[in-house]
């Protein structure tokens, strides 16, 4: 009788090791996907930083080169709009040109 309660008793230990160890093994393995997983997301992360560094860079290339762009328009417009461009296409035109000074009646 002791002998058979003895190997029920082994038994049942040996089903709980093994379920002990079956739960380890579980955990180890989600530990090691969720580890997985955070190097995938890591990856993919920087990978996304730096794409949109890229793109930020040449947003700041477009922005400056439209800067010089206007600046350069903003100095032909005072170049063609100076008093005396003006005042010499009047004349050429024909029409009568008076001095800055001279008032209007």
């Amino acid at each position: 009788m002791i002998v058979v309660i003895r190997q029920a008793m082994m038994q049942v230990f040996s089903t709980a090791a093994a379920l002990l160890m079956w739960r380890q093994a579980q955990a180890l393995a989600l530990a090691l996907l969720a580890v997985v997983g955070c190097a995938l997301a890591v990856n993919y992360t920087t990978y996304q930083t730096r794409a949109l560094y890229q793109q930020q860079q040449q947003q700041f290339a477009l922005l400056q080169r439209l800067q010089n762009e206007r600046s350069q328009l903003a100095l032909e417009v005072g170049a063609l709009a100076s008093h005396a461009r003006l005042e010499a296409w009047a004349k050429s035109a024909g029409f009568e040109v008076i001095s800055e000074h001279e008032v209007l009646p």
